[in-house]
């Protein structure tokens, strides 16, 4: 399965570093800066943030939307709350009919005070990109 996953914080890597278990995955991240992606890249052996643990060789890392977005299956979104309407805007033109979403952020936007699939929903679904959110979960 080729699946994208966009934020590269702890739980978007420790996610990754899950997903990289099963060896028919391809996974590629995307960070928002060069900056991170070097931070990364130079604890790929030893990711402290994860407690040591070494970063798969076959997580790809980039900047790009349209690379890491390329071919996807499934779309895991694993960014702070407040970036969540931006990402969804920025992917917007990556997105096909064919792939599948999974919303790992957590939270409310401050400044609308919306749920995060409700930001999703209004970003992507409202515009005929998605045809509708199946299953949302929310933690009381």
């Amino acid at each position: 399965m080729n699946i994208a996953i966009i934020g590269t914080g702890v739980y978007g890597i420790a996610m990754a570093t899950a997903l990289a278990q099963n060896k028919n995955n391809s996974i590629k991240m995307r960070s928002e800066s060069d900056d991170s992606l070097n931070r990364i890249e130079n604890s790929r052996k030893c990711f402290k943030d994860l407690g040591g643990i070494a970063l798969p060789e076959k997580i790809a890392f980039s900047t790009s939307y349209e690379e890491v977005m390329k071919d996807a299956d499934l779309v895991f979104i694993m960014v702070a709350a407040k970036y969540v309407s931006s990402v969804c805007e920025n992917m917007k033109k990556y997105i096909t009919k064919n792939m599948h979403f999974v919303i790992g952020s957590k939270g409310i936007e401050q400044k609308t005070c919306l749920f995060i699939d409700e930001i999703f929903a209004f970003s992507l679904c409202n515009k005929n990109k998605i045809r509708r959110i199946i299953t949302s979960f929310r933690v009381p």
